[in-house]
């Protein structure tokens, strides 16, 4: 999964003729603002949470400059892939609705999230100890960024942290939908309740997070 992020982002959009893919600049301020908008409209009375609001407040005011632009697949993650049946390697990447040219940096640290997340929220792996992923043959975080940096080359990764508080945000306005479509009757998803349920741990993790990023 790593190495094919990290050909994701290597790919110039211009010699593949996506160079009008998508805007080239200021992809995480129009993300934080699209998802932003997707949080209030599904928002019914009462349902206005000031932690989610404060985590809101605090990537606004740390918008990072874009690390790059590539084309960036929005939702990559295991469920979204297709692996081979007897190799450990990734042969296609599916679901590609929001896909867009963008930061490659905000891409990645989607997939990243992974290491904080409870297994009932994307399959997370922020249940699991360290020892448990080194049993399991699971790189560490800090393994897994590595990988990524040395084999996306062009990407600079300082700065992570703070993509990944706008990540555990755009989930949660991701999930707020969802939560909105179930109280609808209209969710599709076998998973929707487990989902909701984890929505406050989501927002605990986002201020951790927030919490180890430099002042």
């Amino acid at each position: 999964m790593n190495r094919v992020v990290a050909a994701l982002h290597a790919v110039d959009p211009d010699a593949v003729g996506l160079g009008d893919f998508g805007r080239r600049d200021g992809y995480v301020r129009r993300q934080l603002e699209r998802w932003s908008r997707q949080y209030d409209s599904a928002r019914g009375d009462g349902d206005r949470d000031s932690d989610v609001d404060w985590l809101r407040d605090w990537i606004r005011e740390r918008v990072p400059v874009d690390a790059g632009v590539s084309v960036t697949h929005g939702d990559i993650k295991c469920d979204n892939l297709i692996f081979h049946p007897t190799e450990p390697r990734v042969i296609a990447i599916l679901d590609w609705e929001l896909a867009t040219l963008g930061d490659p940096l905000a891409d990645f640290a989607y997939n990243a999230l992974m290491y904080h997340l409870p297994r009932t929220i994307a399959g997370g792996l922020g249940d699991l100890s360290a020892e448990e992923l080194i049993d399991l043959g699971i790189p560490s975080e800090t393994e897994y960024e590595t990988s990524y940096r040395e084999r996306a080359g062009r990407v600079d990764t300082t700065g992570l942290d703070v993509y990944l508080v706008f990540n555990t945000f755009r989930l949660y306005a991701i999930m707020h939908g969802i939560r909105a479509r179930v109280q609808q009757g209209t969710a599709a998803s076998a998973h929707a309740g487990d989902m909701i349920a984890a929505m406050p741990r989501l927002v605990e993790i986002g201020r951790r997070l927030a919490e180890r990023c430099p002042a």
